[in-house]
This record gives C-alpha cells, structure tokens and sequence, in this order.
C-alpha cells in the first residue's frame, strides 16, 4: 500500500509536471503569435504616400542608381526602395520622418575580378555630406521631391 502511495504520488506530480509544462508552451506560443503576427497589419495599414521626383549630382541627372526611404526611429514603417533611372524615381513610403540614402555609383575602370564574378569597377558619386541620407517628412502625395545632390 505504501508504494501504491508512492507511485500515485510520483505520478500525479509528473501529470502535473506536464501539465505546467503545456499551459507554459502554450501561453509561449500565443506570445510569439502575438509578436510575429500582431504588429504586421498595423504596420501595413499605416497610410503611404506616392512620391516622384528627380535626382541630380553635381548638376547632371543621375543615368542610374537606387533611393532607399528608411522609416527614421519612432516612424512606423517599411522601407521603401526605389530605381533612377534617367534621372528620375518614383515610390511608395510611409508618412512620417524618413531618411532617403542614395546608392549612385559611375563605371570607372576596367573589368576586375570579385569573388570569382567579373565586374567593373565603380565609385560613388554621392557627395560625402550626403551619404548617410537625406532627412525627409512626407504627409501626403508628392511628385516635386527632387534631390539635388
């Protein structure tokens, strides 16, 4: 009778143990749900606006390159990434505090070898004061924002 006793009581205790065990995975994994799911919408139904403009260096239209709009800290947002091409851009980006970088290069040299792919080699043409980006605030539709670099 008394390792009946025993028994029972072990295994009570591990039918507990379980049974934490669960409800702890289980308020586990609705956190998780909750982070991973539960700011997606929020920050896909932030209101966006449609921007376009020109980007200029030193003067010239830039030939190509790419516009990258980051959400500055505190602006609910994704990046929004944008082509030049033949001086021109167009994107769609959060509202709020943005901060637009530049990734201009110009072909200089010869063809060079890099990581075993043939490419030619560039330099950048933003100008150094400007490539940590350009701080921005859109509100709303804009097709003048032109960047004179």
């Amino acid at each position: 009778m008394k390792n009946l006793r025993r028994s029972f009581a072990r295994n009570r205790s591990t039918a507990c143990l379980q049974t934490r065990t669960l409800q702890g995975l289980t308020i586990d994994l609705a956190i998780v749900a909750l982070l991973v799911g539960g700011c997606g919408d929020a920050v896909r139904d932030r209101p966006t606006a449609r921007v376009s403009g020109t980007v200029s260096v030193a003067g010239a239209p830039v030939s190509q390159g790419r516009l990258i709009f980051m959400p500055d800290t505190g602006t609910p947002g994704q990046p929004a990434t944008s082509s030049i091409t033949a001086g021109h851009y167009e994107a769609r980006v959060p509202h709020g505090r943005l901060r637009a970088v530049f990734h201009i290069t110009d072909e200089i040299g010869p063809t060079v070898e890099i990581f075993g792919r043939k490419v030619r080699e560039t330099t950048n043409q933003v100008p150094q004061a400007l490539r940590g980006g350009v701080e921005i605030e859109i509100s709303g539709d804009r097709t003048d924002l032109d960047f004179a670099l």
